[in-house]
């Protein structure tokens, strides 16, 4: 997952059409799960790794929250898992995911991940998280 940090610590990033096509492209063709959100951790992209693992579609996932699309509990405990996200945006720090942290997918089955949260890039005047 990656997420953005504060605007007023960034400069605005304006991308040509081109350089946007480049932008989608990469993340579209990496391998691991890409989820981004807004500042108010409202779903804006996923890659096809992201929308095959969690079983939303991207159209599906794109306005909701984070916390519908990316539902994750202890392996144990079944608690919930405080969402990276949060850590993130508060502090634009680079934050791991704690060890048996399980999905929960849209279609129910569930899957024991790692995860990491990371400070990406700003485009067009807005943050992309």
């Amino acid at each position: 997952m990656l997420l953005a940090n504060k605007a007023r610590k960034k400069k605005h990033i304006s991308l040509s059409g081109q350089e946007n096509v480049r932008l989608s492209a990469t993340l579209n063709a990496i391998c691991d799960a890409i989820i981004t959100t807004d500042t108010n951790e409202i779903v804006t992209y996923l890659n096809p790794v992201a929308s095959q693992l969690t079983s939303w579609s991207s159209k599906e996932a794109i306005g909701k929250p984070l916390t519908d699309v990316f539902n994750i509990i202890h392996k144990h405990s079944r608690e919930p898992v405080q969402n990276s996200a949060k850590d993130v945006l508060k502090t634009g720090e680079n934050v791991a995911l704690l060890a048996n942290t399980v999905l929960i997918c849209k279609d129910g089955n569930e899957y024991e991940i790692s995860n990491s949260c990371s400070l990406f890039l700003l485009l067009l005047g807005k943050l992309v998280v």
